[in-house]
């Protein structure tokens, strides 16, 4: 009954099988090997967006206390104007508003006669490729990683 041919059949069989499960041990390892680095990088760019998440919401809650102080600014000034020109506040300031909105329509608010810091002149061009960023999905700005690109442009 146990003849050495089918010894052998059966130890060849033994052998198929087992070799079978390793290859299926080692897909399945392989698989779940790249499924934890995966995870791992999920996590970790998960960090970086939440860290730039907070940075950008930081300085978006700067932007608008400035432009609450700004506004204060601005309402003191034009009552100040108002009582020694005659008008009411709310004409100076739409008269004043006016005439900046048409310095920026063409484009000479930070002419010359005005020279704006380097820093400013920075944020504005990085303001500049963020938005040709996002319109044309071509520029510099996909190299950069997410939280220098958002720092820059902020």
């Amino acid at each position: 009954m146990n003849s050495p041919s089918n010894t052998m059949l059966l130890v060849a069989t033994l052998v198929a099988g087992l070799s079978g499960w390793g290859a299926i041990f080692a897909w399945w390892f392989r698989e779940r090997s790249k499924t934890v680095r995966g995870i791992k990088i999920l996590r970790r760019t998960n960090a970086r967006l939440q860290k730039t998440v907070m940075f950008t919401l930081e300085k978006w809650r700067d932007q608008v206390r400035n432009n609450q102080a700004f506004l204060l600014i601005e309402r003191e000034y034009a009552e100040r104007l108002a009582a020694s020109d005659g008008r009411s506040a709310d004409e100076i300031k739409t008269a004043i508003r006016a005439e900046i909105n048409a310095m920026f329509e063409r484009h000479d608010a930070f002419s010359r006669e005005r020279p704006t810091p380097d820093e400013t002149r920075h944020q504005l061009a990085a303001i500049d490729d963020v938005e040709r960023y996002v319109a044309t999905g071509k520029t510099s700005i996909a190299e950069l990683q997410i939280e220098e690109g958002v720092r820059r442009a902020a």
